[in-house]
């Protein structure tokens, strides 16, 4: 078996997969979804690859990653990355053009109990996202073209 490259929480089962998934293998998860009890999924690179007992949960929790929650016909896909000051920054994915963001999103993704605002253009079928974790996967980052809105937690900011 190839050592680990990333790591994948899908609320009720973590698992930890190599260099040489496919692109098949993103999409059954996302297909899966229902909004309800099957609704999310984060994945994020390790710091370098190895096994679960070589890392400290320090190490997971300050890695890159990328995640979707919703339905299959209707998912939202976030992205945490650095940005040019070498800060890391909490995205919204969206297809290209960007919307206007002059008024506040008023579409809306349920997940579970949740729900989370989205403009129009920031809303993914489960094919397309399993197609943006894959590229995530094989090159640490989404695929040019796409549109990056900046997310802001005022109350976690300040802390």
């Amino acid at each position: 078996m190839a050592t680990p490259t990333h790591f994948i929480d899908d609320r009720d089962l973590q698992s930890f997969v190599g260099p040489h998934q496919q692109l098949f293998s993103f999409q059954q998860p996302f297909r899966a979804f229902d909004g309800v009890e099957i609704f999310q999924r984060v994945m994020s690179r390790l710091p370098r690859p190895g096994w679960p007992d070589e890392f400290t949960e320090d190490e997971i929790a300050a890695a890159h990653f990328i995640q979707a929650a919703g339905s299959a016909d209707r998912m939202t896909v976030e992205i945490r990355k650095p940005v040019e000051d070498q800060s890391d920054r909490l995205f919204t994915i969206g297809h290209p053009p960007a919307h206007c963001t002059t008024e506040p999103p008023a579409e809306v993704i349920r997940f579970g109990e949740h729900t989370t605002p989205v403009y129009p253009n920031e809303i993914f079928v489960a094919d397309k996202a399993a197609e943006l974790f894959f590229h995530y996967y094989k090159n640490d980052d989404i695929p040019d073209g796409y549109v990056l809105r900046e997310l802001h937690f005022p109350e976690y900011e300040n802390a």
